[in-house]
This record gives C-alpha cells, structure tokens and sequence, in this order.
C-alpha cells in the first residue's frame, strides 16, 4: 500500500466490496469516494492520500449472569487511534532536492474509524462456563493437596537434577582410581 496513490478507472471497477478493500478505504465512504470520483475525473487527476495507520484491537466480551446460567456473548470492545479536529494546511513534496508545496483547504474533521467485529468470536455457553468453574476448583483441590507434600517433591527434583553430576564424578574417581594402582598406567 502506497500512502499516496493515483486512483484511475480500473481501480474503481468492480463491485463495492472490492473497491474498499483494494483502496483501503471505509465501507461507509464508499459512495461519498465513488460521487467525487465520478464528479471530478473528466480533466482532473485523483488521488488518494493515506497519513497513518494505526493497531486495531477488537475483544469479544461477555456477561455472565449466575442465577440463571445465561451467558450473553453478543458483545465485543475495542480500541484505536483516532484523530478529532484533524486539518491538513498543506502538503511538501519534495523529488530530487525540489520542493513542492500544494495547499490544501479543508475544514477540521474527526476521524473515527469504523468498529469491526473480533474475527473469530469464541461462542460461550453455560456449558463452558461450568467446565471453565470445575477445572478451576480441581485445580485449587490439587494444589491444596499437593502443598504439603511440595517439600518432598522439591527434594525429589532436587535429587533427580544431581543425579546425572554424581554418576559423572563417580566415573571419574573411578577411572582416576583404576590408573592409580599398581600395575595401572
């Protein structure tokens, strides 16, 4: 994606849904862009100036109501950048060491962009609720259970992790011993 791209009759073709997303622009500018468009390319030369890009974090969220079991998982939150009383005065241009000023007129927008929907929305149930509950009860059961023998597992480890060291010096004062004795080399 270029930030500023000559727009021309074949990048326009197709159906809605295409021209967005080729252009990268909002769904809800579609037919304000195609109007203009229209309107100003006999004689004009039309292009499209991209400032910014900005992350894009949409959650799904959801509302847990325990007397009933019911879940509702119909909702999401996100967050992004936007831009409130945005004005460009003018642009620069500048190509082999030549500076180009063109100015711009326009009155201060806000720039919010369109929500969009996490892309894969986990589906919730009271079902997964409960075993999502249960899991974490057998797990605070387990690790109440396995408190207080924590310290001999730990010695265990312990004893496991030198194991290895104890059989190598074993080995050694072996094979030390071995060239040690008479008769040995």
């Amino acid at each position: 994606m270029n930030a500023i791209e000559k727009v021309t009759d074949s990048k326009v073709k197709g159906s809605a849904s295409t021209v967005v997303n080729r252009l990268y622009i909002a769904d809800s500018d579609y037919n304000d862009f195609m109007n203009y468009y229209n309107r100003y390319k006999n004689g004009n030369t039309i292009y499209l100036f991209r400032y910014m890009t900005s992350e894009y974090v949409a959650e799904q969220a959801s509302l847990v109501k325990i007397k009933g079991g019911k879940i509702d998982d119909n909702a999401y939150f996100f967050k992004e950048t936007i831009n409130l009383n945005f004005d460009i005065i003018d642009l620069t241009f500048t190509r082999d060491g030549a500076s180009t000023v063109i100015p711009a007129v326009m009155t201060p927008i806000d720039i919010i962009y369109e929500s969009t929907p996490p892309v894969q929305p986990v589906e919730e149930t009271a079902d997964n609720f409960l075993k999502k509950l249960l899991m974490l009860i057998a797990l605070i059961i387990a690790l109440i259970i396995l408190v207080p023998l924590l310290p001999y597992i730990l010695k265990l480890l312990w004893w496991l992790i030198k194991l290895p060291f104890k059989l190598a010096i074993w080995i050694a004062k072996t094979i030390q011993g071995s060239v040690n004795k008479p008769g040995g080399k």
